[in-house]
């Protein structure tokens, strides 16, 4: 992911509803807003999102998590 990018996503993620991770159709639409606002491959950002289902994004550390596996997977 370019710095850009990243920078997109980084503050996507900051400012996500807490609820974004919470159920598996509030996951997907999170994963597509994604894709489509950061210019991500949709299928790879939805699994990606999927396998995060264990984060809550109620706590900062848990988005600080997503943000660092999301460097490196996506």
């Amino acid at each position: 992911m370019t710095s850009e990018k990243l920078k997109n996503f980084i503050k996507i993620v900051d400012n996500a509803k807490i609820s974004s991770l919470s159920t598996r159709k509030n996951r997907k639409q999170f994963a597509l807003y994604l894709a489509k606002e950061v210019g991500l491959w949709e299928p790879n950002v939805i699994s990606f999102v999927e396998e995060m289902a264990g984060l809550n994004f109620y706590s900062h550390e848990d988005r600080k998590i997503f943000i660092q596996f999301a460097e490196d997977a996506l």
